[in-house]
């Protein structure tokens, strides 16, 4: 049996800088897709973030505009997401980390074609489990 999720995401909230890397954390909450409009709906919606965090170097070579960058970290997020919840695998707390050993020396996204974190939202099938 499918079921469908829909993932609203909050404001990117800039983390503390402790290394060298840039981090920011996506909010975001899960609801099945059923209950929207329902008198279950907010008692049912469930508080989740991911963390992305993006190392210096990578930072350089992609050389961004840090609303951009920001745009950018979130389209990994959010696409980590998508992916954990068709997976059934989503926790609480997810995190991502971006390097030049695992990710491309040229920013592959186009910034200007990737929405605002803080008003986007998506549905998530997954045809197998139910949780």
């Amino acid at each position: 049996m499918s079921y469908e999720k829909e993932v609203r995401f909050g404001k990117p909230e800039p983390l503390p800088k402790n290394r060298d890397a840039v981090e920011y954390q996506f909010p975001f909450t899960v609801v099945d897709s059923s209950l929207i409009g329902s008198p279950e709906e907010e008692s049912e919606t469930k508080q989740h973030s991911v963390k992305v965090c993006i190392t210096g170097v990578l930072v350089a070579c992609w050389r961004l505009s840090r609303p951009d960058l920001v745009k950018v970290l979130f389209e990994y997020g959010k696409r980590h997401i998508a992916e954990k919840l068709e997976g059934g695998t989503l926790s609480d707390k997810e995190e991502l980390y971006l390097s030049t050993s695992n990710y491309p020396d040229e920013c592959p996204f186009d910034p200007s074609m990737i929405s605002d974190p803080s008003q986007t939202s998506i549905n998530v099938t997954n045809p197998e489990k139910k949780s």
